[in-house]
């Protein structure tokens, strides 16, 4: 709705739950995919190989091949030796180049590992060539959970001038994929952050890429559609009362998840959990620093710290909104716990 002229293919990795997917595919998103276990499993809800890209810019063989033979042909690269490769095991594959941009105004950056430095990019064009390869397009990512408009203008305007070098090695290139990045739907104020992204993203690509009437523009987001999605519910299944010498207490309670598992980003993603009860305190209960631990025999599962709650007992439940992206995606069965079961609720 908000950005009419941007093909949205939703990033796998952020959540592969197979309703969520069925869900997209009804809306008409395509996918952006980054190993054979994620082509699979698009492919078995019988999405047509050009609703889907290969948007992992460095690639084991046998992934490629498993692409080819699958009729995927747009993949991303950013370096020379990954075209050597792609002209062996892919020789017809339609490249969308990765370039490097500023993602410093990120939460998570991902140009310290992805991304083709502007020096390097007459030798990338001058090897396709040589090679007979065929690169459509550009392609970059701003970082995860970027909040800042000028972060996707300053790589649009960054795009164009790499499409005009490309020029001058015989590749005319009609796609541009900006990435992700962008937040997901867990507040009003991240609705409005992702307007004034959508807002400058439309500016951008009119001013810049005006005398591109056929220009393919596609975005890769997860979070924006996994987020609000999933609810996360634990129980608290232990407590132990800290107390000091000032005759203040600590609680320490124990749940039934923990950081290995679906509180995994906490870690990788620097996210601050906020826990609420599912049987909401009366208003004048007093409240406690409390710590929360996860169930592993890790002291280092730790998923809060310092958080105000009123008392609570073995069985109480703690809710947490918004827990959809890039949790279960990443969870294990670190110390055989077993993931969290799925239930369905249809909220339209």
């Amino acid at each position: 709705r908000h950005m009419p002229n941007v093909q949205m293919f939703y990033a796998v990795k952020c959540n592969s739950d197979k309703l969520l997917l069925h869900t997209l595919v009804d809306l008409g998103v395509g996918f952006d995919v980054a190993s054979k276990v994620e082509i699979s499993t698009v492919r078995e809800l019988e999405v047509h190989p050009d609703k889907m890209i290969f948007a992992n810019p460095v690639k084991e063989i046998n992934h490629i091949t498993f692409a080819e033979g699958e009729g995927i042909r747009k993949m991303t690269f950013d370096n020379e030796d990954e075209l050597k490769k792609i002209s062996v095991f892919h020789p017809n594959a339609q490249l969308v180049l990765r370039i490097l941009v500023d993602d410093s105004k990120s939460k998570l950056p991902f140009g310290s590992k992805f991304g083709c430095p502007k020096e390097n990019l007459p030798g990338v064009f001058a090897l396709a060539k040589t090679l007979g390869l065929k690169i459509i397009g550009v392609s970059f990512h701003v970082g995860s959970e970027c909040e800042s408009p000028s972060a996707y203008s300053d790589a649009i305007i960054l795009a164009r001038e790499v499409f005009e070098l490309a020029k001058d090695f015989g590749f005319n290139m009609n796609l541009l994929d900006i990435g992700g990045g962008f937040p997901g739907h867990d507040s009003a104020e991240s609705e409005e952050n992702f307007i004034q992204i959508a807002n400058a993203v439309n500016s951008q690509l009119e001013f810049s890429f005006q005398d591109y009437p056929e220009l393919e523009v596609i975005a890769e987001p997860g979070r924006f559609f996994a987020t609000s999605c999933g609810t996360l519910v634990t129980n608290v299944i232990g407590r132990k009362v800290i107390k000091s010498n000032d005759s203040d207490q600590v609680m320490h309670y124990f749940i039934n998840s923990n950081l290995y598992g679906v509180f995994n980003n906490i870690v990788f993603d620097k996210a601050t959990p906020v826990f609420e009860l599912l049987k909401p305190a009366k208003e004048d209960e007093p409240l406690f620093k409390s710590v929360i631990f996860g169930q592993t025999c890790d002291s280092m599962d730790k998923v809060a710290d310092g958080v105000l709650l009123p008392e609570l007992v073995c069985g109480n439940w703690l809710i947490i909104r918004n827990h959809g992206a890039y949790t279960i995606a990443a969870a294990s069965r670190f110390n055989g716990f077993e993931l969290e079961d799925v239930n369905y609720v249809f909220t339209f």
